[in-house]
C-alpha cells in the first residue's frame, strides 16, 4: 500500500517540478495555476490555466497541479474569507443592514428586479471589497508559491537528479 502512495506522490512531484525545464519557466507556470485557482473562477480554473499556459508557451503541467491548491476547502474557509477580511480592512466598505430572509420573502415574479437591484446597491462595496482582496491574496499566494517552486527546480538542477 505504501509503494502505491509513494508512487502517486513521485508522479506528482515530477508533474509540478518537470527534470530538463527551465526553472523560471515552471515558476510562471506554477504562478499563473495559482493566480487563476485562487481566483472566483470556480469550474473554469482549469481550462483558463491551460489557455493562459499555451498562449504564453509554458509548460502546461506545473501550472496545473499547481492550481489544485485552490480546493473547494481550501477557497470557502481560507483564500476567500482573508480575501474580504483583507479587502474590507483596505477599503472600509459601509456596514449593511439588509433583512436578507425577508428581502427573499417579498420576492416574486413582478419585484424581483427592485429586489435583487436593492440587494445590489447594498452588496456592491462589500464584492468590490472581497475582489480587491482576493486578488491581493491571489496574487501573493502565487507569489509564494512560484518562489518556492522556483528553489526546488534551481536546488534539483544544482545538485543533479535523482
Amino acid at each position: 500500500m505504501s509503494i502505491g502512495f509513494r508512487q502517486h506522490v513521485r508522479a506528482f512531484y515530477r508533474a509540478l517540478f518537470p527534470e530538463g525545464q527551465s526553472a523560471v519557466l515552471v515558476a510562471i507556470s506554477v504562478f499563473v495555476g495559482v493566480f487563476i485557482a485562487v481566483l472566483p473562477t470556480i469550474g473554469i480554473a482549469l481550462p483558463l490555466t491551460v489557455l493562459v499556459t499555451t498562449l504564453c508557451r509554458l509548460p502546461k503541467g506545473p501550472g496545473l497541479m499547481a492550481s489544485f491548491v485552490a480546493t473547494p476547502p481550501t477557497l470557502f474557509m481560507f483564500f476567500y474569507p482573508l480575501g474580504y477580511f483583507l479587502g474590507k480592512t483596505l477599503t472600509a466598505p459601509p456596514p449593511v443592514d439588509v433583512e436578507l430572509l425577508s428581502e427573499l420573502q417579498q420576492l416574486s415574479l413582478s419585484t424581483v428586479r427592485e429586489v435583487f437591484g436593492r440587494l445590489w446597491q447594498d452588496a456592491r462595496p462589500h464584492v468590490l471589497a472581497f475582489m480587491f482582496g482576493i486578488l491581493l491574496v491571489s496574487l501573493v499566494t502565487a507569489a509564494i508559491v512560484a518562489a518556492v517552486s522556483y528553489w526546488i527546480i534551481a536546488r534539483r538542477a544544482a545538485t543533479g537528479p535523482r
